[in-house]
């Protein structure tokens, strides 16, 4: 059987590997942080795990859900549908109740129902400009924009509208998107570290971790891949499971270089704070306000994602802003936890967003170049933005190679 290099300990490279050990190949897997995870990681809290990136699994999401029970895990269902989050307007900076539907707000609604079953007619329109042709309402743009905002980390203005479409569809379509899918997920009960620590469990040899990936090099023979500590690692093939946006130089070049470099990640701020337990009159999340434009929570701990500003803002400040949204005082966090994913040096940001007119670019992403292919969730053509995607991405680039180096 071949050799595979992994480059990533994340979601798509630790699924790879696992699914190449299994079928008998050697894998080493190279990870430049010091634990494994990549955009997924966690950290206990008592009675809870807090998740520092992604953390959310749609019912629709099969392979992870497959992946967290076969791997001995357990999923816990989180709710915080539109029914009963709180509402941030511009002038509640703890928020209220969402106000009662209003004849022309239902109107607005049932035209953008409408508008979500025929979807756009291509994706030079941004996500924003193709929601206000629905002609929305006040009152229902201050509701729709902040959720989709802070479910892809970016002003809608700044996304093309056919991924925002094909996002609400993954979830079942305009009504269960609106209705629950935007706030009814599940969760790892045990985090996402511990999942990643039972596919390595599966490995025959432990991870490189510290071990920072910054050239490959391939020609007919095999695949380099040079580290930036001086330290090489030869092998047949080899996965790149790293965002797009990975300061890795090619030999020979990308011929697909132009979209690398086209490829955006949202700056935004992930805030957590770590508080009791929830109380009964306590709503499980927000949409709206700033600089925190959407929360949610778990048993013990409120998240946030912060969007225009976040950088000139201080953790002390974007934490108080959270808690506000839940109505609470920041005397009552036990811990907090301000990732700022833009300032990350291996991800530069959260999640893809495909601008307007650069939709094309995802299928150039997941070509594989000769003897080394990709795998992200970036690079999924089915779920961009979610886990999902990055497990899908890995076991499609794991078959591709297995079949390859097969005997």
């Amino acid at each position: 059987m071949g050799s595979i290099g992994i480059v990533g300990a994340g979601v798509a490279g630790m699924v790879a590997a696992s699914r190449l050990a299994r079928a008998w190949h050697r894998v080493v897997v190279l990870e430049g942080r010091d634990e494994l995870g990549g955009r997924t990681r966690s950290r206990p809290v008592d009675g809870d795990v807090l998740e520092l990136g992604g953390q959310m699994i749609a019912s629709r999401h099969r392979r992870m859900r497959k992946l967290v029970a076969e791997n001995g895990l357990h999923l816990r269902r989180e709710q915080s549908g539109l029914g009963i989050i709180r509402w941030r307007g511009p002038q509640h900076t703890r928020g209220q109740a969402i106000p009662p539907a209003r004849p022309r707000d239902l109107a607005a609604a049932i035209r953008l129902l409408l508008a979500l079953r025929r979807g756009p007619a291509d994706d030079r329109l941004s996500a924003a400009e193709w929601l206000r042709s629905a002609r929305l309402t006040p009152a229902l743009e201050d509701m729709i924009f902040p959720a989709l905002a802070g479910m892809f980390c970016v002003d809608l203005d700044e996304v093309s509208a056919v991924q925002v479409l094909e996002f609400v569809d993954g979830l079942g379509g305009g009504i269960p998107c609106l209705l629950g899918g935007l706030g009814n997920h599940y969760r790892i009960v045990e985090g996402m570290s511990a999942l990643h620590d039972r596919l390595a469990a599966t490995l025959p040899e432990p991870v490189r971790l510290g071990s920072t990936v910054t050239h490959v090099g391939q020609d007919r023979a095999g695949v380099t891949l040079g580290c930036a500590d001086g330290r090489s690692v030869e092998v047949d093939y080899a996965i790149l499971c790293v965002p797009a946006t990975a300061a890795i130089a090619f030999d020979p070049p990308l011929p697909e270089q132009s979209a690398y470099d086209a490829v955006t990640f949202a700056p935004a701020t992930k805030v957590a704070a770590v508080v009791p337990r929830k109380r009964a009159w306590q709503a499980p999340g927000f949409v709206g306000g700033s600089p925190v434009i959407a929360g949610w929570r778990t048993r013990h701990v409120l998240y946030g994602f912060a969007l225009n500003g976040a950088a000139q803002r201080s953790d002390e400040e974007l934490v108080t802003d959270l808690l506000a949204g839940f109505a609470l005082s920041p005397a009552e966090a036990e811990r907090t936890e301000v990732i700022r994913w833009a300032q990350d040096e291996f991800t530069h940001g959260t999640y893809v967003h495909y601008r307007p007119g650069e939709m094309h670019l995802r299928t150039r992403l997941a070509r594989p170049q000769g003897r080394v292919f990709f795998a992200s969730a970036e690079r999924s053509a089915s779920w961009p933005i979610h886990m999902e995607g990055a497990a899908e991405s890995g076991a499609m680039a794991a078959d591709e190679i297995s079949a390859l180096a097969a005997p």
